[in-house]
């Protein structure tokens, strides 16, 4: 792989909501056919598996950080040379991966959603009940759908369509103009989580998973949880994995194959079996067969799925929760904390082995994380709930003990 060179430099930019049309001169370039298109969702791909395909080293040094005017709980998404990210505000940014520098920015007019790339487009759902989709180098609308209630969380890409719910009904749209050529209304089933694909389109209500053939338009079948399900469910291959604050594996046929509920033990050793205390708190992320999750407890758990079924394998602790999905790299795992800190740990064994803290330590409030970290190559993009974006490349200055402590 590409090595990158250490840069010393700190680039500080107030983002104004400019009008999507003074996109800078020299623009970077949007083309997913460069190969380095591995983070155009918010979970790495449309299966929701959370997985890097690359997994740099630390320690990291930062050659850029940004500061959005807003805060922002959406992860960043990049393609080719470009960075995009919403905040809570309803404004969207693009950015030059490079250099951190504003190539555009737009105001939707309401709340917006998660973005996602699809082969062609920026795609970014309202509260509206809008679907935009916008020419990814300057911000400018291609084509807008008016569907029936807000968007639930982002759409998802079939090849040529474009799949996206609202409380009550299904879109497929036509990805090019937007074209509507399926929609359902499903009463009074009300989603509740963005739809996933593999075999079928998986859609979460509530307690409810569901399978749904694109082909017939049917639904194939329904599994109900004691729980409300957390998070979108993760694809892989034939298995699929559903979390109701404990982990679920089941077959493409709606099959429940193994269970598995998290009983931490505290820091004497006795095992906490009270129903909160191994709570999954949000969806998991898979690579191969290790599956990463953080709990209530505030501990980044790891299992592995094996002939034997779903097997602990590793938990670390950390001073406060993770709000956000891990990313599992085959050699680490890199996610944000509710002490803002941004942490990698061992994929194999859990062990503890970098942290940067994003701000002062008066600061942690604001610089907890809701988003997911975006790693391509030898850099890794993290954004905290403040708004601070910073890029992080291989070949950083290794922090010291009294740094990593702090």
């Amino acid at each position: 792989m590409k090595r990158f060179l250490p840069v010393a430099m700190s680039v500080a930019i107030l983002f104004s909501l400019v009008a999507c049309n003074n996109t800078a001169e020299s623009s970077p370039t949007f083309d997913i056919g460069d190969g380095n298109a591995a983070w155009m969702t918010p979970n790495g791909s449309y299966y929701h598996a959370g997985t890097a395909p690359f997994s740099p080293a630390p320690p990291f040094g930062v050659t850029w950080e940004n500061q959005l005017p807003n805060t922002t709980r959406f992860s960043p998404i990049t393609a080719s040379e470009l960075l995009f990210i919403s905040d809570d505000a309803g404004n969207v940014y693009c950015l030059d991966q490079k250099n951190g520098s504003s190539v555009w920015s737009r105001n939707l007019g309401e709340k917006g959603f998660q973005p996602v790339l699809s082969t062609r487009y920026l795609l970014i759902g309202t509260e509206g009940g809008r679907l935009l989709a916008c020419n990814p180098v300057n911000g400018k609308t291609v084509w807008e759908a008016k569907l029936d209630g807000d968007v639930i969380g982002y759409p998802i890409i079939d090849p040529g369509m474009v799949w996206v719910v609202t409380e009550h009904d299904l879109y497929g749209l036509e990805e090019t103009k937007g074209t509507e050529v399926f929609h359902k209304n499903f009463g009074d089933i009300s989603f509740t989580q963005p739809p996933a694909f593999q075999k079928y389109l998986y859609l979460v209500a509530g307690n409810q998973l569901m399978a749904f053939d694109e082909l017939d338009k049917e639904v194939i079948w329904r599994k109900y949880f004691e729980n409300e399900l957390i998070g979108p469910v993760v694809c892989q291959r034939s298995s699929i994995y559903a979390v109701d604050s404990r982990l679920f594996k089941l077959n493409d046929e709606g099959e429940v194959l193994d269970t598995y509920t998290h009983y931490p033990a505290n820091p004497s050793g006795e095992i906490l079996e009270g129903d909160e205390w191994g709570k999954i708190r949000n969806k998991v992320s898979i690579f191969t067969n290790v599956i990463c999750f953080p709990t209530e407890y505030g501990s980044i758990v790891a299992v592995r799925d094996s002939n034997n079924g779903l097997d602990f394998l590793w938990s670390l602790g950390v001073t406060l929760p993770p709000k956000a999905p891990v990313v599992v790299g085959v050699d680490f795992v890199y996610f944000g904390a509710s002490d803002g800190r941004f942490y990698v740990c061992s994929t194999k064994d859990g062990r503890w082995v970098w942290h940067n803290r994003f701000g002062e330590r008066e600061d942690i409030e604001d610089q907890q994380f809701y988003s997911t970290p975006a790693v391509l190559d030898n850099r890794v993009f993290v954004v905290s709930e403040s708004g601070l974006i910073k890029r992080m490349d291989v070949g950083g200055r290794p922090m010291s003990f009294d740094e990593m402590s702090e």
